[in-house]
């Protein structure tokens, strides 16, 4: 695969994200799909309508591990993981959270749990601490067979500007960069660095 290819995917992935997959994917989804936008990297479309389900999330199939961006609600969290299992056995090793919002992050447990590490930018720091643990004690009450017993799991790593992830193979997928620098919006600027 092309280092294009793959930054084309991936530009196309943070693009729909950040769209919220709305103008890109068609107004009020009633199910949730999924598309390999190029090989390994995968864009979840979230149901909105009638119930609202959750963010939309992908994932990258990386040599020995995988990534995914968002952990979302916890009961989304299981779907994705069990859709992830039906193309790879390989670990989850990360899920990066673009901030702190419950569909965004409170089913990082499930991944935890996996043996993930949960991952923020720095300047999320404050709001996964603070506005993140209280609204998942919140949805632990609204959503109690959702959430249960669950604790609540903020990113364990946290980077300053930059965030490399790097599997050491330019034929798969190149490192990923999620760089707030250039992108002060909450939407992360994902691109392949040769």
């Amino acid at each position: 695969m092309t280092c294009f290819r793959v930054k084309s995917a991936l530009v196309t992935l943070v693009v729909l994200y950040c769209l919220n997959g709305t103008l890109a994917l068609g107004l009020s989804p009633t199910e949730s799909s999924v598309t390999e936008l190029a090989p390994g990297v995968f864009f979840r479309k979230a149901q909105t309508e009638p119930t609202f389900t959750g963010c939309n999330q992908g994932w990258i199939i990386f040599k020995d591990f995988v990534l995914v961006i968002d952990a979302n609600f916890p009961g989304q969290a299981k779907q994705v993981i069990r859709l992830i299992r039906e193309q790879t056995d390989k670990p989850i090793r990360y899920v990066f959270d673009t901030h702190h919002h419950g569909d965004h992050a409170d089913g990082n447990s499930k991944y935890v749990r996996l043996g993930a590490a949960a991952v923020a930018s720095e300047r999320s720091r404050v709001m996964f601490d603070t506005n993140g643990a209280a609204e998942f004690e919140k949805s632990q009450k609204i959503k109690p067979d959702e959430y249960g017993p669950l604790n609540y799991e903020k990113p364990s790593v946290y980077f300053p500007h930059r965030l490399v992830i790097d599997d050491g193979t330019q034929r798969r997928v190149a490192p990923v960069v999620m760089d707030y620098q250039r992108s002060p919006s909450r939407c992360p600027v994902a691109e392949v660095v040769d």
